[in-house]
């Protein structure tokens, strides 16, 4: 795995960042998808890539998961997931001024309620990488892997897993009304967007 060539320093401020990063952040809203958004759009803006993201909400196949996904064309190099994905603070300098956020900020809204992230991306290249992480039994987040594969499969594609039901199968989640927020926190934040297309799928499975 990646992971493992990561240096241990590299390694440690991930783990600290990542278990305060998420202190403090409500809840109670659905900032992630408009971060992924806003993320996205600048990837696209920074290379210069096809004007599209595309929102898929949907069940999982086995019916335990609500599973959002944002997929844009341009997708991310290792350096930029370990030194500006896993880094609430980092931010690019050259692109401060044309771009409209800090990365890693955006990215860690992600945690504030979710079971399963995985990020998966590639540069069209001959490699590309899987990032995932998960909720462990004390309630803090992990990285369960960081893989590196072969093939040309060229941009990113982040998928948030929440369970819809406990191991009592007492319902968690409404995906129907969950479903309604989202489609409108990531619509009322498109509205103010005018240079890239994004579209927006909803469906059971």
């Amino acid at each position: 795995e990646v992971l493992e060539g990561i240096p241990q320093e590299t390694s440690a401020r991930i783990d600290e960042e990542m278990a305060t990063a998420i202190d403090g952040m409500d809840r109670s809203q659905q900032l992630w998808i408009r971060e992924l958004i806003q993320n996205a759009r600048d990837e696209i803006r920074r290379r210069r890539g096809e004007k599209r993201i595309d929102i898929t909400s949907q069940i999982s196949p086995d019916g335990l998961f609500w599973d959002v996904t944002v997929r844009d064309p341009v997708g991310m190099s290792l350096y930029t997931i370990v030194n500006l994905l896993l880094n609430p603070e980092a931010t690019d300098k050259e692109l401060e001024e044309a771009l409209t956020g800090i990365f890693g900020q955006g990215f860690y809204t992600l945690f504030a309620d979710f079971d399963e992230v995985t990020v998966r991306t590639g540069l069209g290249e001959g490699l590309y990488y899987e990032l995932s992480f998960v909720r462990n039994a004390e309630g803090r987040i992990q990285i369960r892997h960081l893989r590196e594969f072969e093939g040309q499969f060229k941009g990113t594609e982040i998928t948030r897993r929440k369970k819809i039901t406990d191991e009592r199968g007492e319902p968690l989640i409404d995906p129907d009304i969950e479903n309604t927020f989202l489609r409108d926190d990531a619509m009322k934040y498109v509205g103010k967007i005018d240079d890239v297309d994004i579209f927006y799928h909803a469906g059971d499975r």
